[in-house]
């Protein structure tokens, strides 16, 4: 529970997502100049960092986890920061050259030229590159898996505020519908809901512009029927009627 609390957390904060991401290069970069039993050493470290900064953040309450993230997150990255060990050769070591054997040779036959002393060393390159191959295999994988952690942290971010928008502008809608009606009529035209003596203005906030209408006199008594939903021509899903601009009825 405490890490997937935290996972949400770090998924909904802009913040938070940008200083997990930085602190996600760090580790792999300081992962890519280590070898051997530093290499392990530094995963191990990060694990046990990350179920310590679950358990502690997750037990915090209110604002106080996001800052108790946040400055987990920084103080692990100054320490991913600090210079590698000083045992580190950033150059992959190469293995030794195979010994070429030389066959005997008569007193008469020259001896090799100095200048065919480096191709000796060749064989060493292709063992060189595939070490330094080996040792940076997972990186893309890593890598990838950080950059789809960064999207869906701004996916988050991006619905976070187009939901807190949208709320935004129907407390706007309602205040006004309020101003005008009151209460009780605003949250009746905000849940869409017909009801008789329900004025055309009212309806018009309510449901919008009908699809179609249909108009009848009668002496003095106007009749009108507002058509929504067409489904077909001349169908239609939602019928609502009116007379003299006040609703009487519907059919839904």
């Amino acid at each position: 529970m405490a890490t997937a609390s935290i996972e949400r957390a770090i998924c909904g904060d802009a913040t938070l997502s940008e200083w997990d991401l930085r602190m996600g290069q760090q580790y792999q970069q300081a992962l890519r100049l280590r070898k051997g039993p530093d290499r392990q050493a530094l995963i191990e470290s990060q694990r046990s960092w990350i179920q310590q900064r679950n358990t502690g953040c997750g037990a915090a309450a209110g604002n106080a986890v996001w800052t108790c993230v946040l400055e987990a997150t920084k103080q692990r990255l100054a320490t991913l920061s600090e210079a590698p060990p000083s045992n580190f050769d950033p150059t992959p070591t190469a293995s030794p050259s195979p010994q070429i054997p030389v066959r005997p040779q008569s007193q008469n036959v020259p001896a090799p030229s100095s200048s065919s002393a480096p191709r000796a060393t060749e064989p060493s390159s292709p063992k060189s590159n595939a070490a330094t191959e080996s040792s940076s295999g997972t990186n893309p994988l890593l890598t990838l898996i950080f950059i789809v952690g960064a999207i869906a942290g701004a996916i988050a971010v991006y619905n976070n505020i187009q939901r807190r928008e949208e709320e935004r502008r129907r407390a706007a809608e309602r205040q006004r519908l309020v101003a005008k009606y009151g209460a009780e009529i605003a949250d009746r035209i905000l849940a869409r809901i017909v009801w008789q003596g329900m004025t055309v203005e009212q309806l018009l906030e309510s449901r919008g512009d009908p699809a179609d209408k249909d108009y009848e006199v009668r002496k003095s008594v106007t009749k009108e029927t507002w058509k929504y939903g067409q489904t077909g021509k001349n169908r239609f899903s939602n019928r609502i009627f009116l007379e003299n601009g006040i609703v009487t009825g519907w059919k839904e």
